[in-house]
């Protein structure tokens, strides 16, 4: 039997013991990097080709979670500004593998600098569905988005080219 190829293993491993917020930042680190790992490798064609009827691709994921990361972070929870997309998923025809990752990176950072200056008490500046959601809920729901979009580019990888791993 002949095993598919593998991507070599995300070298960010979250701690076993720490708090509470490091471990919640820690794991979702983790899986910031799978996202942008899962795309490494892969043909600009390949990265952008719809893989689902729905149209999802590797590099759309991508872009759609770079926005979630900017809506949830500076702007929900800080009340920053942000360049959010009205269509998250679309990439435009002059973005690249390196570009849509590199916005997905800053748009990373810019939520660690968020992370960094609140405590998982406090809640966030703007409502949604009625409520302010603290750090604590907004890191869980960002943990649970990207891993959730981490499966969905794993299928997609492994459709493309036979490559599995994180």
């Amino acid at each position: 039997m002949t095993l598919p190829p593998r991507l070599e293993p995300n070298p960010y491993r979250p701690p076993l013991i720490a708090g509470e917020k490091e471990t919640l930042a820690a794991l979702l680190d983790y899986h910031r990097a799978i996202v942008v790992h899962k795309v490494s490798g892969v043909s600009e064609d390949d990265a952008r080709r719809p893989m689902v009827p729905s149209g999802t691709s590797l590099l759309g994921i991508v872009q759609h979670l770079a926005n979630v990361e900017l809506s949830w972070f500076p702007v929900m929870f800080a009340g920053l500004d942000a360049d959010l997309r009205e269509d998250s998923w679309a990439i435009g025809e002059d973005e690249t593998t390196t570009s849509v990752c590199a916005r997905y990176e800053a748009a990373c950072e810019r939520s660690r600098a968020v992370t960094a200056a609140a405590g998982v008490d406090d809640v966030a500046v703007h409502s949604w569905r009625g409520g302010k959601p603290t750090l604590r809920w907004v890191l869980g729901h960002m943990l649970e988005e990207t891993a959730r979009h981490c499966g969905h580019l794993d299928i997609l990888r492994e459709q493309l080219d036979g490559t599995t791993g994180d």
